[in-house]
Formats: C-alpha cells, sequence, structure tokens
C-alpha cells in the first residue's frame, strides 16, 4: 500500500551514507525494499499467508542473490522502541522509563548480535508491542539474509521528539 510508506524516511538516511561509504568513484546498484509485517504473523495460524509471503520473499532474494554473483551489503533502517504519548502511551516517560525501556532494548539486540531471527521474534511477541518497536520486519528480514556468525551493536541511543519526552530509541551494528 503506497499511502502507508508515503512518509518513510529511511532511504533518505541511508543513501547519504552510502554514497559516502562508497566514494564517488565506484558506481552501485541498489534495491530499496520496504517492509511492513507483524512478529505475530509467524505464530498465528490467521497470518498464515503473510508468514508465508515473508519466507518466500526470503527464499526468492537468497536465490537471486547467489545468482548475481555479486558482492551484496545489506543495510537495514529501523527504529526500535517508541515510547510517550505521541506513540499512545498513558504518561510521558521518565528517566527511570526510559532507563528500563534501554535495558529491554539492550536484552533484544542481543538477539540481533546473535543473528538469530526467531529469537528476536519471539522476544518482540513477549513483550506484546508494550515498547512499539516498528523495526521489527526489516530487522528480521536482515537477520535471515545475512550470512554472518556474529554481530555487534556498535551504539545505541535516543532521540526525544517532543516537549512531552515522547522518544524513539535507535542503535547501528555490524556483522561478519
Amino acid at each position: 500500500d503506497e499511502l502507508r510508506h508515503e512518509t518513510e524516511h529511511s532511504i533518505e538516511f541511508q543513501l547519504p551514507f552510502l554514497q559516502e561509504t562508497v566514494g564517488a568513484r565506484q558506481s552501485i546498484s541498489i534495491i530499496p525494499i520496504l517492509s511492513l509485517f507483524p512478529p505475530g504473523c509467524l505464530i498465528d495460524p490467521s497470518l498464515k499467508d503473510v508468514a508465508d509471503q515473508v519466507e518466500r520473499f526470503v527464499v526468492v532474494l537468497k536465490d537471486a542473490i547467489a545468482a548475481s554473483g555479486q558482492r551484496v551489503c545489506f543495510l537495514a533502517s529501523a527504529n526500535l522502541a517508541h515510547i510517550g504519548l505521541r506513540y499512545g502511551d498513558d504518561k510521558a516517560p521518565t528517566d527511570f522509563s526510559f532507563h528500563r525501556c534501554m535495558q529491554t532494548d539492550l536484552e533484544m539486540l542481543k538477539h540481533v548480535e546473535n543473528v538469530d531471527a526467531q529469537g528476536f521474534a519471539e522476544f518482540l511477541l513477549k513483550e506484546q508491542d508494550r515498547r512499539h518497536v516498528l523495526g521489527f520486519s526489516a530487522i528480521y528480514l536482515l537477520l535471515r539474509l545475512i550470512e554472518a556468525e556474529k554481530g555487534e551493536v556498535l551504539r545505541y541511543d535516543r532521540e526525544i521528539v517532543d516537549q512531552f519526552n515522547s522518544t524513539i530509541t535507535y542503535a547501528s551494528a555490524a556483522f561478519f
């Protein structure tokens, strides 16, 4: 659905990063992929069609990459928690609630560092969307597609987005 992605900003942030990293003299091809599916589709029988589409996408993309013979770099742009009044919470975040959110984010990111897509999905399912993590599908697909043994969170931070302390958290990670 095009309207759902009308305000999508990920490519605008990541394209300059890629250009700076690769350099002006090298030509690269990019395939921007916008994805949106809930972790529940992996276990909810009523969402089996969605889970099947996700699995089919992973298989087709892996096959296409293998057939291309090209080196591939995956880059996922995904926010983590969204907490505060702006995101439907009952009250503004306090230092204590942000610290608790940070601890939960870092615990969740252990699954990312371990390249454990299933554990990542199960973690979010267990917490029942309490932190409004919007980046699930991009991170899940990344973990399914990369051929890395380990990852490392390089930085974790937050952005306060309004006068009520509503906050978005994010992290950067590299995989080896």
